[in-house]
């Protein structure tokens, strides 16, 4: 993407629209709505509040219109619990308790209008189905069967002898005793 002349010196000018640094410690004590007690204090009234929003007309838009700019559910489900933190709904530790509950709603509202939304914990990198994982156990069975399923080493490499496995033991209980504290006002001897 190219830039033009007049847009690389508007990204070089200062703006002075910033809040000033400590503008958030000058209000008066109690005046923002997350300094007063929450207007839902019970999990299942913030659940219901949420539940009722979500699938009114205007929520449905919302799951929609956020599913096509490429939203997840869990990144939706954050926002409308920090927004309602903010605006003295429930606290902090009841957004946290509610959120996988949107989450949740929020993907029914997405498939009851066919819309695709993703949940947002997938991994795509190193991502494992329950269909890869039939394959996978049907392959094997299928190499098992036909008795290309051998190793391509042999597990008697990788046993260890009495000896060794005693030396083991030991040095992971030496491990042991190095990490346990041995006096100190809260120690306590076994």
């Amino acid at each position: 993407m190219a830039y033009t002349l007049e847009e690389i010196q508007e990204a070089q000018e200062p703006t002075f629209e910033a809040p000033i640094p400590g503008v958030s410690l000058t209000t008066e004590l109690g005046s923002r709505p997350w300094e007063q007690p929450p207007q839902y204090a019970d999990l299942n009234d913030v659940v219901d509040y949420y539940l009722e929003n979500l699938f009114s007309s205007e929520g449905i838009d919302v799951v929609v219109s956020a599913a096509e700019m490429g939203s997840s559910a869990i990144d939706l489900a954050e926002q409308m619990t920090m927004t309602g933190t903010q605006n003295g709904l429930h606290t902090v530790d009841v957004g946290v308790l509610v959120a996988p509950i949107l989450v949740e709603g929020i993907k029914t509202v997405a498939n009851f209008t066919d819309v695709h939304i993703e949940t947002g914990d997938e991994d795509d990198e190193n991502r494992f189905s329950e269909s890869m994982a039939t394959v996978i156990q049907k392959r094997m069975s299928d190499d098992v069967a036909s008795g290309a399923g051998e190793l391509p080493f042999d597990m008697e490499d990788f046993s260890m002898s009495d000896e060794e496995m005693s030396e083991f033991e030991m040095e992971d209980e030496e491990m042991v005793a190095e990490e346990a504290p041995s006096s100190g006002l809260m120690s306590r001897r076994v």
